[in-house]
């Protein structure tokens, strides 16, 4: 199987370059383009439009067309609750290393946050998120998924 061409995997014309900039948008899910990114710990297949985290340390390589400048990053994620028993997910949010926000999420928000150029000098934004609250639905008896559930990932957003 041949893999996709290099616009293709930026879900874009080819005439928009080799990577991502400002007003891109990378969006999750089976229709999404950012399953092309080097996904860590992410499910691509359960829906159209979002991705599940689905371990405790997940994220996405996303090369730059203009490494060097300032990027902030608005990403929108939906918490994986239960009521009183999980009311939250948590995340910290790293860029190349570098710890940009920690989040509390009780249902859906754009988390924005800006990475400097220092950190962007490399051409590649490695975003991460480690999720300590990630759960197991199964082990709280809310059905039969076995994933390690946090946040949908819904989509990303440079600018």
């Amino acid at each position: 199987m041949a893999l996709p061409s290099s616009a293709a995997r930026r879900g874009a014309a080819a005439s928009r370059g080799p990577g991502f900039k400002s007003g891109d948008v990378i969006t999750f899910g089976l229709n999404g383009n950012a399953r092309y990114l080097s996904p860590v710990g992410l499910d691509f297949e359960s829906a159209p439009d979002f991705s599940w985290t689905t371990e405790r340390f997940c994220g996405i390589d996303i090369p730059l067309e203009a490494p060097g400048r300032d990027l902030t990053l608005s990403l929108l994620v939906m918490p994986w609750v239960l009521g009183t028993r999980v009311p939250a997910q948590e995340a910290a949010v790293y860029v190349n290393g570098l710890l940009v926000t920690y989040i509390h999420v009780f249902n859906e928000f754009d988390a924005a946050f800006s990475v400097e150029a220092d950190a962007l000098q490399s051409g590649l934004a490695k975003l991460r998120l480690i999720i300590p609250t990630a759960v197991r639905p199964r082990s709280l008896g809310a059905g039969a998924d076995e994933r390690l559930l946090g946040f949908q990932l819904k989509r990303l957003t440079l600018s």
